[in-house]
């Protein structure tokens, strides 16, 4: 018998996206654009992208504490500038 497919959120693979195009050097609101497109973005809900944003910033502080590799820090800082550009568009 296969394995039951699993149910995660199926936004999680193109916000991961958007935080490495970001850690590569793209502005928040342009990564964002470049996954506009696909449907598990469209459906995905706001208020989960901004959790998950806040999520996997929070996760990677607490994983490295002292970022001693550049793509942790990277990865981190893009992680957090996310989060700052979903908090900038809430009233």
């Amino acid at each position: 018998m296969a394995p039951a497919p699993t149910g995660g959120a199926r936004f999680v693979n193109p916000a991961d996206f958007v935080i490495c195009l970001i850690a590569s050097g793209h502005p928040p609101r342009q990564a964002e654009a470049v996954v506009a497109d696909l449907p598990a973005w469209q459906h995905a809900d706001p208020l989960d992208l901004d959790y998950y944003a806040r999520t996997v910033a929070t996760a990677w502080l607490h994983a490295f504490w002292n970022l001693t590799n550049p793509w942790a820090k990277a990865v981190l800082n893009a992680a957090q500038q996310w989060v700052m550009h979903r908090n900038a568009r809430v009233p």
